[in-house]
């Protein structure tokens, strides 16, 4: 149950993550979430 829990915030974080990255990279369409979440 934890371990799921864990796994789950992991995956959500590495996500996060990757999105965060791309965003940062200067690619716009990939950073439209990101911008759209920011305001």
């Amino acid at each position: 149950q934890i371990f799921s829990t864990l796994w789950y915030f992991i995956t959500v974080g590495a996500l996060i993550a990757i999105i965060w990255y791309l965003a940062g990279s200067g690619d716009d369409m990939l950073g439209l979430p990101l911008k759209i979440l920011q305001s």
